[in-house]
Protein backbone atom coordinates (compact mmCIF):
# COMPACT_ATOMS: atom_id res chain seq x y z
CA UNK A 1 0.00 0.00 0.00
CA UNK A 2 1.19 3.47 -0.80
CA UNK A 3 0.95 5.72 1.94
CA UNK A 4 1.09 9.76 0.50
CA UNK A 5 0.71 13.44 1.22
CA UNK A 6 -0.99 14.60 -1.43
CA UNK A 7 -0.84 18.19 -2.00
CA UNK A 8 -2.30 19.89 -5.19
CA UNK A 9 -4.14 23.09 -6.07
CA UNK A 10 -6.81 23.01 -8.34
CA UNK A 11 -8.28 25.49 -10.92
CA UNK A 12 -11.22 25.80 -13.59
CA UNK A 13 -9.62 25.55 -17.09
CA UNK A 14 -11.58 27.55 -20.14
CA UNK A 15 -12.67 24.47 -22.61
CA UNK A 16 -10.14 23.69 -25.21
CA UNK A 17 -9.27 20.38 -25.12
CA UNK A 18 -6.69 20.58 -28.44
CA UNK A 19 -4.45 22.22 -25.71
CA UNK A 20 -4.04 18.41 -24.47
CA UNK A 21 -4.61 16.02 -27.04
CA UNK A 22 -0.69 14.97 -26.86
CA UNK A 23 -0.79 14.30 -23.63
CA UNK A 24 -1.38 10.88 -21.52
CA UNK A 25 -5.34 10.49 -21.74
CA UNK A 26 -6.90 8.12 -19.57
CA UNK A 27 -10.84 7.34 -18.92
CA UNK A 28 -11.84 7.06 -15.09
CA UNK A 29 -14.48 5.67 -13.64
CA UNK A 30 -14.76 6.21 -9.42
CA UNK A 31 -16.72 4.91 -6.99
CA UNK A 32 -17.20 5.96 -3.35
CA UNK A 33 -17.71 3.49 -0.74
CA UNK A 34 -20.18 4.69 2.43
CA UNK A 35 -16.81 3.51 4.38
CA UNK A 36 -14.97 6.71 2.84
CA UNK A 37 -13.12 4.65 0.48
CA UNK A 38 -13.17 5.22 -3.52
CA UNK A 39 -12.64 3.16 -6.04
CA UNK A 40 -11.02 3.83 -9.33
CA UNK A 41 -10.94 2.02 -12.84
CA UNK A 42 -8.32 3.97 -15.17
CA UNK A 43 -7.82 3.09 -18.72
CA UNK A 44 -5.36 4.14 -21.19
CA UNK A 45 -5.01 3.43 -24.78
CA UNK A 46 -2.90 0.15 -23.40
CA UNK A 47 -4.30 -1.13 -19.71
CA UNK A 48 -6.70 -0.81 -17.14
CA UNK A 49 -6.09 -0.33 -13.53
CA UNK A 50 -8.03 -0.61 -10.59
CA UNK A 51 -7.51 1.28 -7.56
CA UNK A 52 -8.38 1.75 -4.00
CA UNK A 53 -8.04 5.20 -2.26
CA UNK A 54 -8.82 6.74 1.14
CA UNK A 55 -8.16 10.12 2.01
CA UNK A 56 -7.87 11.72 5.09
CA UNK A 57 -7.96 15.33 5.73
CA UNK A 58 -5.04 16.97 7.89
CA UNK A 59 -6.04 19.92 10.03
CA UNK A 60 -4.30 23.02 8.94
CA UNK A 61 -2.54 21.51 6.17
CA UNK A 62 -3.07 22.27 2.35
CA UNK A 63 -2.61 18.38 1.40
CA UNK A 64 -4.21 15.08 2.56
CA UNK A 65 -2.96 11.91 3.53
CA UNK A 66 -3.83 8.98 0.57
CA UNK A 67 -3.57 5.53 1.18
CA UNK A 68 -4.15 3.80 -1.70
CA UNK A 69 -3.33 0.27 -3.39
CA UNK A 70 -3.93 -1.98 -6.98
CA UNK A 71 -6.51 -4.35 -6.66
CA UNK A 72 -7.82 -7.11 -8.73
CA UNK A 73 -10.50 -6.79 -11.02
CA UNK A 74 -12.54 -9.32 -8.91
CA UNK A 75 -12.32 -7.02 -6.23
CA UNK A 76 -13.24 -3.80 -8.10
CA UNK A 77 -16.41 -5.31 -9.41
CA UNK A 78 -17.52 -7.37 -6.07
CA UNK A 79 -16.77 -3.83 -4.25
CA UNK A 80 -19.21 -2.15 -6.65
CA UNK A 81 -22.33 -3.47 -4.97
CA UNK A 82 -21.33 -1.41 -2.17
CA UNK A 83 -20.86 1.87 -3.95
CA UNK A 84 -23.30 4.71 -3.50
CA UNK A 85 -21.73 7.18 -5.44
CA UNK A 86 -20.27 7.41 -9.03
CA UNK A 87 -18.37 10.09 -11.16
CA UNK A 88 -16.55 9.37 -14.48
CA UNK A 89 -14.30 11.76 -16.18
CA UNK A 90 -11.35 11.86 -18.88
CA UNK A 91 -8.37 13.02 -17.67
CA UNK A 92 -4.84 14.46 -19.54
CA UNK A 93 -1.77 13.89 -17.70
CA UNK A 94 1.65 15.37 -18.31
CA UNK A 95 4.69 16.36 -16.23
CA UNK A 96 6.19 20.17 -15.91
CA UNK A 97 9.54 19.55 -13.81
CA UNK A 98 8.91 18.95 -10.30
CA UNK A 99 4.80 18.82 -10.79
CA UNK A 100 2.47 16.51 -12.38
CA UNK A 101 -0.54 18.01 -13.44
CA UNK A 102 -4.28 16.36 -14.45
CA UNK A 103 -6.33 17.94 -16.51
CA UNK A 104 -9.82 16.02 -15.73
CA UNK A 105 -12.31 16.79 -18.25
CA UNK A 106 -16.60 15.70 -17.27
CA UNK A 107 -19.44 15.06 -19.24
CA UNK A 108 -21.03 17.79 -17.53
CA UNK A 109 -18.91 20.46 -19.78
CA UNK A 110 -16.36 21.37 -16.67
CA UNK A 111 -13.06 20.86 -16.69
CA UNK A 112 -10.29 20.86 -13.69
CA UNK A 113 -6.76 21.38 -14.10
CA UNK A 114 -5.13 20.20 -10.60
CA UNK A 115 -1.33 20.23 -10.01
CA UNK A 116 0.33 18.16 -7.80
CA UNK A 117 2.84 19.86 -5.75
CA UNK A 118 6.18 18.36 -3.70
CA UNK A 119 5.27 20.33 -0.38
CA UNK A 120 3.34 23.23 0.93
CA UNK A 121 5.80 25.92 0.19
CA UNK A 122 6.66 25.38 -3.37
CA UNK A 123 6.55 28.42 -5.69
CA UNK A 124 4.61 27.23 -8.41
CA UNK A 125 4.87 28.43 -12.23
CA UNK A 126 2.41 27.44 -13.53
CA UNK A 127 2.88 25.73 -17.22
CA UNK A 128 2.55 28.17 -20.43
CA UNK A 129 -0.10 26.06 -22.20
CA UNK A 130 -2.08 26.24 -18.77
CA UNK A 131 -1.71 29.78 -17.59
CA UNK A 132 -3.58 31.45 -20.46
CA UNK A 133 -6.66 28.72 -19.91
CA UNK A 134 -7.27 29.71 -15.79
CA UNK A 135 -10.82 30.63 -15.42
CA UNK A 136 -10.08 30.84 -11.50
CA UNK A 137 -8.48 28.79 -8.84
CA UNK A 138 -10.99 25.99 -6.69
CA UNK A 139 -8.14 25.16 -4.02
CA UNK A 140 -10.58 25.18 -1.68
CA UNK A 141 -13.85 24.66 -2.66
CA UNK A 142 -15.49 21.36 -1.24
CA UNK A 143 -18.37 21.78 -3.65
CA UNK A 144 -15.98 21.38 -6.47
CA UNK A 145 -14.49 18.20 -4.90
CA UNK A 146 -14.86 14.95 -7.50
CA UNK A 147 -17.02 13.35 -3.86
CA UNK A 148 -19.36 16.00 -4.00
CA UNK A 149 -19.70 16.30 -8.04
CA UNK A 150 -20.70 12.46 -7.83
CA UNK A 151 -24.28 11.72 -8.82
CA UNK A 152 -26.10 9.04 -6.53
CA UNK A 153 -26.35 5.35 -7.36
CA UNK A 154 -29.83 4.29 -7.19
CA UNK A 155 -28.75 0.97 -8.37
CA UNK A 156 -25.27 -0.31 -8.36
CA UNK A 157 -26.40 -2.81 -11.35
CA UNK A 158 -26.52 0.48 -13.78
CA UNK A 159 -23.31 1.35 -12.57
CA UNK A 160 -21.80 -2.24 -13.56
CA UNK A 161 -23.03 -1.61 -16.58
CA UNK A 162 -21.82 1.79 -17.08
CA UNK A 163 -18.36 0.57 -16.31
CA UNK A 164 -18.47 -2.42 -18.42
CA UNK A 165 -19.94 -0.16 -21.59
CA UNK A 166 -16.93 2.16 -21.25
CA UNK A 167 -14.30 -0.07 -20.16
CA UNK A 168 -12.93 -2.81 -22.05
CA UNK A 169 -11.36 -4.92 -18.95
Amino acid sequence: MKDTLEIERRFILRDNISNFENFEKLFIVQLYLPTGHRLRCEQSSHSCQFIKTLKTVIPGKLGVREQEENIEESEFLFEIAKANRIINKTRYTFKDGDVKWDIDTFPFNLIIGEVEMPSEDYTLNIHEKIKPLILTEVTNNKDLSNFRMSTLIDNPIEAYNLIRAQFSF
